[in-house]
């Protein structure tokens, strides 16, 4: 069983860093200290979120957890193409630098730290899928 953790991208925590550190000075500042509770244990749901993503390859199965809000598992035999996308859309992935994983049921969005190794061991469980690489 390999475990590979989401790579997580500056393009999306910065964002969060820098919204969420202005509201908490904010509030601080104006002795607003719920506002500052709410916000801290927000920031620790969100680092949790980010901790937990991570995808384990076990056997012929690709485990995709997020947290406790993502449990999805693909065969990897069902897998047909992997491309790199930016897409943007929700998913369980921390980073835009993503990974687009089609099987013949459905599609998911990951974002592996480690994309090389991750691509070359699904396709070595099944050297049918198909691998595009952005130019």
């Amino acid at each position: 069983m390999t475990r590979y953790n989401s790579k997580i991208g500056l393009e999306i925590l910065l964002p969060l860093i820098l919204s969420m550190g202005g509201a908490s000075i904010c509030l601080g500042l104006n002795a607003q200290w719920l506002g500052v509770l709410v916000l801290t244990i927000l920031t620790l749901l969100i680092y949790m979120l980010f901790k937990m993503t991570y995808y384990t390859i076990d056997e012929n199965k690709l485990i995709i957890r997020s947290f406790f809000i993502v449990n999805k598992k693909v065969d990897v035999q069902s897998i047909k193409i992997v491309r790199e996308s930016r897409n943007p859309i929700s998913a369980p992935a921390a980073s835009l630098d993503r990974l687009e994983v089609i099987s013949t049921l459905d599609s998911v969005l990951i974002s592996p730290k480690d994309k090389n190794a991750f691509i070359e061991e699904i396709t070595t469980i099944n050297p049918r899928i198909k691998v595009v690489y952005k130019k």
